[in-house]
């Protein structure tokens, strides 16, 4: 009985839609920071899209083993 319960919610439960908010915020502070040092030189602004990816780069590799 409870096999067909769980297969008829297929929406978002609470804990999903929680556990989406913190990863996005995790992602945005570890982009934020990871870019920081190369946006404050001009010169280096360039780089500062790859400074931000290094760093969440293994943040999002987790939020995504953890979302499966």
């Amino acid at each position: 009985m409870s096999n067909q319960v769980n297969s008829m919610n297929k929406g978002l439960t609470v804990k999903d839609l929680v556990t989406t908010g913190i990863f996005t915020a995790l992602l945005f502070v570890f982009v934020l920071v990871g870019g920081v040092f190369f946006a404050t030189n001009p010169v280096l602004t360039f780089f500062m899209p790859a400074g931000g990816g290094l760093l969440a780069g293994s943040h999002l590799s987790f939020a995504d083993c953890k979302s499966t």
